[in-house]
């Protein structure tokens, strides 16, 4: 069965998973800004469509969750500053959250 381990965005000079993106977003390696939330998506999308009858459905939940966190991350750049120290509760509720699916 196919687990979504495979799965890779590749954009100009990106090559990572999912994951892998996120946590260089978090710790700083990687640029939210930078990185093509819109493109992902569709990368992710077409992949979904292409491998439907093998995806394992509890990682294409945690990944398109990994993707909704980015896009928040980047949408929130785009806010003024004021909301942003609320993350680390939000980081906790969501680590719960995906805890809990586990």
């Amino acid at each position: 069965m196919n687990n979504n381990i495979d799965f890779k965005i590749k954009i100009n000079n990106l090559d990572s998973s999912i994951d892998e993106l996120l946590r260089n977003v978090k710790e700083g390696i990687a640029d939210i800004e930078q990185v093509p939330i819109t493109e992902i998506i569709a990368q992710y999308l077409q992949y979904i469509i292409q491998n439907k009858s093998s995806i394992d459905l509890s990682i294409a939940g945690k990944t398109i969750a990994e993707i909704a966190i980015m896009l928040k991350m980047k949408s929130e750049n785009l806010l003024p500053k004021l909301e942003v120290e609320n993350r680390e509760e939000e980081d906790d509720e969501y680590n719960d959250f995906m805890i809990s699916k586990e």
